[in-house]
C-alpha cells in the first residue's frame, strides 16, 4: 500500500515537472516570437531610418570637402569642335574623375564611421515593438549598424536648353551598403542618391552617341 502510494507520488511529481517545462517552453517560444516579430522588427526599422539619414548626410559632408566649390565643368569634360563648330568629340579626363570619386568615397566612409561610432539612439518603448509608443523614453545607444561598402561614381544627362543648345549636367553618385545586426534580425540597407556638382550649356548639336551613351565609364 505504502509503496503504492509513493508510486503514485512520484508520478505525481513528475507530471508536475513536465508541465512546469512545457509551460516554460512556452514562455520562451512566445517571448522569441514577440521578440522577433514585434520588438526586433521595430528597432531594425528605426535604424533602418537612421542609415538613410546618415548616409545621405556622409555624402553631402564628403562632397562639399573633396570638391570645395574648385570644380568646373572643364575639369571633368573635353568638348572639341570641328572648323563648322559642331560638337565631334566629348571625353571626360579620367584622372580627375577617379581622383574625384576616390576622395568621395574615403571621405564618405570616413564620415559615415564616425556618424556611427557612437550608435543609433533608440527610445526605450520602442522595445516594446509599438509603433506609436517608439518616440517616447530615454534613448540607448546601439551599435548594431556597421559599413559593408561605400562608392561613388559620375553619370551625365542632356537636357535640350533652347534651339541647338543642349544643358549637359554631371552628377556625382553615392551608394552605400550598411549591415544592421540585431539579435533574431538582419537587414542589408542599401542607400543612393546623387548631387549636381557642374553643368554647362554646349552650344551646336551634341552626337547622339553621347546623348544615349554613357561618358564615364
Amino acid at each position: 500500500m505504502i509503496d503504492c502510494c509513493a508510486e503514485n507520488l512520484l508520478k505525481r511529481k513528475r507530471k508536475k515537472i513536465k508541465l512546469k517545462v512545457v509551460a516554460w517552453l512556452l514562455v520562451v517560444i512566445s517571448f522569441l516570437f514577440y521578440f522577433h516579430f514585434f520588438t526586433a522588427n521595430n528597432i531594425v526599422k528605426i535604424s533602418k531610418d537612421y542609415a538613410y539619414k546618415y548616409t545621405t548626410e556622409a555624402l553631402n559632408e564628403a562632397v562639399i570637402q573633396s570638391l570645395d566649390n574648385k570644380v568646373i565643368y572643364d575639369d571633368l569634360i573635353q568638348v572639341e569642335k570641328n572648323s563648322n563648330g559642331e560638337i565631334v568629340l566629348m571625353r571626360s579626363n579620367s584622372y580627375n574623375v577617379n581622383t574625384i570619386s576616390r576622395n568621395i568615397s574615403i571621405s564618405a566612409n570616413k564620415i559615415l564611421s564616425q556618424k556611427l561610432e557612437k550608435g543609433i539612439p533608440i527610445p526605450l518603448l520602442a522595445f516594446t515593438g509599438f509603433d506609436f509608443l517608439s518616440g517616447i523614453g530615454k534613448s540607448i545607444y546601439l551599435k548594431i549598424i556597421s559599413i559593408s561598402s561605400v562608392e561613388s561614381d559620375f553619370i551625365s544627362e542632356f537636357k535640350s536648353a533652347n534651339i541647338n543648345q543642349t544643358l549637359h549636367s554631371i552628377y556625382v553618385t553615392f551608394s552605400a551598403i550598411v549591415m544592421i545586426d540585431f539579435p533574431l534580425n538582419h537587414k542589408d540597407v542599401i542607400t543612393s542618391s546623387k548631387i549636381l556638382i557642374a553643368e554647362a550649356v554646349l552650344v551646336g548639336k551634341v552626337p547622339d552617341v553621347y546623348l544615349n551613351g554613357k561618358i564615364f565609364n
